[in-house]
């Protein structure tokens, strides 16, 4: 494929966009609340339009230079590792606190977020 186009406007996230990036596919897309969350603070540019006139957003997209690393590398912003380190970033850091207890935590958890 040379576009990814995504005509919903009511998708909540749009996880075949990251599918699509990781598959280093240049996108055109609504700029709906899906899409707008997943691009509309990133560095896309390169690889991503997002147009209320998909027509014109689809040939904007053919216009850019293919950029597979670049979009590759933008969807593993939200892989599982990604999400996880996040989401375990507040119990990564008071762990990290001298007078912090993971003694809630299993120990064997608690081990291994202290790596």
């Amino acid at each position: 494929a040379d576009v990814f186009v995504f005509p919903s406007i009511t998708d909540t996230f749009g996880l075949v966009l990251l599918e699509a990036c990781a598959a280093g596919l240049r996108i055109a897309a609504m700029p709906a609340p899906g899409p707008l969350d997943i691009f509309g603070e990133g560095d896309v540019d390169d690889f991503a339009v997002l147009n209320a006139d998909l027509g014109l957003g689809v040939a904007k997209a053919l216009q850019l230079a293919e950029a597979p690393d670049k979009a590759r590398a933008f969807a593993q912003r939200f892989s599982w590792e990604a999400c996880t380190r996040q989401f375990l970033e507040p119990v990564l850091a008071s762990a990290r606190r001298p007078d912090a207890s993971l003694a809630p935590w299993p120990s064997r958890l608690a081990r291994r977020l202290s790596r």
